[in-house]
């Protein structure tokens, strides 16, 4: 097993973070992470998903 460098946690298996946007939300919580690191699936889907949401919140202003 390999461990999230995002959220410590124990993961089957890291992904490589491809989308820009969710490598900058990354480090910004995160600043010592690397995107070389990996990120579990369920810290990518986090990101992915607190994009939207800023999206939604700006647009609604």
């Amino acid at each position: 097993m390999a461990t999230c460098k995002v959220c410590e946690s124990e993961a089957q298996e890291l992904v490589d973070v491809a989308e820009q946007y969710v490598l900058d939300l990354i480090k910004k919580d995160h600043p010592d992470w690397v995107s070389s690191d990996g990120a579990c699936p369920k810290c990518i889907k986090y990101y992915e998903n607190l994009d939207t949401i800023i999206e939604i919140k700006d647009s609604s202003e």
